[in-house]
Formats: structure tokens, C-alpha cells, sequence
């Protein structure tokens, strides 16, 4: 009887750590999805940005613009500068 108890708790104990994992797993896709959607996101928003027009755009609006176009760039593409340095 006892030998049968501990089988029946390591039997759970192996499922609750199965369980544990899976949950780890999900939570890194889920993770990693929301981090890609965040990566297409910004890409479209900052296409969008290198196609408007700013010859109408006073000094100050086109620093601004341009200086949010040098953010996105950082943000978008951090990866490739690193690798070329």
C-alpha cells in the first residue's frame, strides 16, 4: 500500500513539473509573439514616416521628425549596427 502512495506521488509530481514547463513554454511564445507584433508595428509606423512629405515642415517640426525617425531606426535595426562595429 505505502509502495503504491508514492508511486501515485511521483506520478504527480512528474505531471505537476510537465505542467510547469509547458506553462514556461507558452509564456516564452506568447512573449516572443508580443515582442515580434511590437518589432511590425514600429517597422509600419516608421515606413509611414519615411514616405511623408516635410518640405511644408517648419525647423523645428522637421528636427522633431527626423529625430523620431533616428529613434526608430535605433530601435529597429540596433541589432545590425552592433554587428558591423
Amino acid at each position: 500500500m505505502e509502495t503504491l502512495k508514492t508511486e501515485k506521488m511521483r506520478l504527480y509530481y512528474e505531471a505537476v513539473q510537465k505542467k510547469a514547463e509547458a506553462m514556461k513554454l507558452a509564456a516564452r511564445s506568447i512573449e516572443k509573439t508580443a515582442k515580434e507584433n511590437t518589432k511590425k508595428d514600429l517597422l509600419s509606423k516608421y515606413l509611414d514616416l519615411m514616405v511623408v512629405d516635410t518640405s511644408g515642415y517648419d525647423d523645428t517640426r522637421l528636427q522633431h521628425h527626423k529625430s523620431l525617425v533616428k529613434y526608430m531606426e535605433m530601435k529597429l535595426f540596433s541589432d545590425l549596427y552592433l554587428v558591423s562595429l
